[in-house]
């Protein structure tokens, strides 16, 4: 598990290549710095997926699953602990206890207020929390999780994807961010991908209900042309392929619910906890027409 800040999430304050969705279609906004200079994207084409690109004309083959049964801490699953702010300044301690699986199915994880004792970076830690990396790993393939998201200001929920390499070496680049939420706007959806060389791509989805009222099922369509978003099996956002990109080798999957940090900012007053992040299953596939 990654102990050191990821660049990734950092840069993403930095630069940011902006898809937005008008119509059905996908544009390109801008990409500009801190200091106000534009910055070159690698890829400026983010138009939808041609069939090809998406598999949607083959066949998807399931390869891994956890329906998350049975009780206690997930299988097949590691956890990384602690309360070292994992770089980007988190509040909370993260725990093996706050990720359980019920008897009724589905997995639960918990952020709670009182951090258990522990110290944190800023000192005595405020809240709690769990983050969860799969054991297995796969390059390329449909990703998909069928998710409720918690609601409440500070709260940063994802469920995401980096390298398997970053076990041995926090510095291999690349973030996938199937769905990601700082909840300061209950009705958007969001996934992004960072290459780590300050390029990233943002998708896009409004809602007209907030994220936190259902399940969902989010996911991605993964090939060596593109990345492509979905919700509910509907595509929101899409990026090509480009030459040099990281997303060719084995990626894991992490679940998490963090508290505070440079993104969604403290918790207020308002926010309820403990608050929960519902999973009812994770499914991988991989496209039977693809060579891999």
């Amino acid at each position: 598990m990654r102990k050191e800040p990821r660049s990734s999430r950092q840069s993403r304050l930095k630069v940011i290549c902006i898809g937005s969705i008008l119509l059905g279609s996908f544009l390109l906004a801008s990409c500009s710095n801190a200091a106000g200079s534009v910055a070159k994207p690698i890829n400026t084409a983010v138009s939808a997926p041609s069939a090809t690109e998406s598999g949607s004309n083959s066949d998807w083959e399931l390869t891994w699953e956890d329906d998350f049964k049975g009780t206690g801490t997930p299988s097949g699953w590691t956890f990384d602990t602690g309360g070292y702010g994992f770089g980007d300044k988190q509040l909370e301690w993260n725990s093996n206890d706050n990720a359980k699986v019920s008897e009724q199915g589905g997995l639960t994880i918990t952020a709670s207020k009182g951090g258990g004792g522990h110290n944190c970076w800023y000192g005595p830690c405020e809240y709690e929390g769990a983050k969860i990396q799969s054991t297995f790993a796969q390059t390329y393939g449909m990703f998909e999780a069928r998710i409720k998201l918690p609601a409440g200001k500070g709260l940063w929920p994802a469920f995401w994807m980096i390298p398997a390499a970053t076990v041995t070496d926090p510095s291999v680049p690349g973030e996938i961010d199937v769905i990601e939420s700082n909840n300061l706007e209950p009705y958007l959806v969001r996934g992004y991908a960072h290459d780590g060389s300050g390029f990233g791509y943002k998708a896009e989805q409004v809602l007209n209900m907030p994220m936190s009222s259902q399940f969902y099922t989010y996911g991605i369509e993964w090939t060596p042309s593109g990345i492509t978003w979905t919700l509910d099996g509907k595509v929101y956002g899409h990026i090509k392929s480009y030459p040099n990109w990281p997303f060719d080798q084995p990626f894991v999957m992490l679940l998490d619910l963090e508290v505070g940090g440079t993104w969604p900012g403290p918790p207020t007053a308002s926010t309820v906890f403990p608050a929960q992040m519902q999973v009812s299953w994770v499914r991988v596939y991989k496209w039977v027409g693809l060579s891999q």
